[in-house]
């Protein structure tokens, strides 16, 4: 089990979160300069069947982020979540022309790999076969929880994954028992005080699989937000439970080469 470190921060931090970009400002100060993300944020759905198949939810969001930083840098890794109209990836990059870029490129391209493509006697690829990228508007560029929930992601598989070896190191952390309401952004302006995030994956109600840059940077905040008190919008206290979870045994560089040759062409 990872050692418990005291979490030194703002009791705002463990509180609800708050839909208000003030009162995110002023609990992440870290983030003042970046909060307005006007022009630099898109949406995009309509993904490559073999990505948002149940075996490769989890690294869905990586997979994102590999494809638009061919653009350039993003702000934060992607944020995953359901609409009405299936999985939606909001993703900010740090400057507006290569939002753009991305938005202008990706939009429209057939997605399926080559076998797909074959197997259909390559007829045109339907609306759902290609990526749906455009620029978000300001209204949009948080999804309400009217509108859009977590995806749930790979909860079952993650669930049944082996537990963590004696002296195994690994980057991923599981979180559970997190307020119902709390999303992915939520958690990723928590976890990001400890160091670097390259992804953020809903794990089911209350649960969220956090992919830090180190091993180390992820040990060390398993340790410092195990058993922290949560309060939830009702005013009761969920208590955080962490754990480290084994990496994917190969299972995200096999999935990379099943990523559809078009898409890759034009990125």
């Amino acid at each position: 089990a990872c050692p418990r470190k005291p979490l030194l921060q703002p009791q705002a931090t463990a509180a609800a979160p708050s839909a208000s970009s003030e009162a995110r400002t002023a609990a992440f100060p870290q983030d003042a300069d970046a909060a307005n993300v006007t022009g630099r944020t898109l949406q995009m759905r309509n993904f490559p069947a073999s990505w948002v198949a149940p075996t490769a939810a989890h690294i869905l969001p990586a997979k994102i982020k590999h494809l638009l930083e061919k653009f350039g840098e993003l702000q934060q890794a992607p944020l995953i979540a359901e609409s009405v109209e299936g999985i939606v990836a909001t993703a900010t990059f740090s400057y507006k022309t290569a939002a753009e870029a991305a938005a202008r490129t990706l939009h429209g391209v057939d997605n399926r790999t080559e076998g797909e493509k074959r197997a259909a006697n390559y007829k045109p690829a339907t609306e759902e076969e290609m990526f749906h990228v455009e620029m978000a508007s300001d209204s949009s560029t948080e999804p309400s929880s009217a509108s859009a929930r977590p995806s749930m992601g790979p909860t079952s598989a993650a669930s049944r994954k082996r537990k963590l070896q004696p002296g195994e190191q690994s980057c991923r952390l599981q979180l559970a028992s997190l307020p119902l309401e709390w999303q992915a952004q939520d958690i990723q302006e928590l976890c990001t005080q400890y160091g670097p995030v390259d992804s953020v994956f809903p794990d089911g109600p209350g649960g969220f699989i956090v992919t830090f840059g180190s091993s180390e940077t992820a040990a060390y905040a398993c340790g410092a937000l195990g058993g922290l008190q949560l309060q939830t919008e009702t005013g009761s206290f969920n208590t955080l439970h962490c754990e480290l979870m084994p990496e994917d045994d190969g299972t995200s560089g096999a999935a990379a080469e099943e990523a559809p040759e078009q898409a890759q062409e034009d990125a």
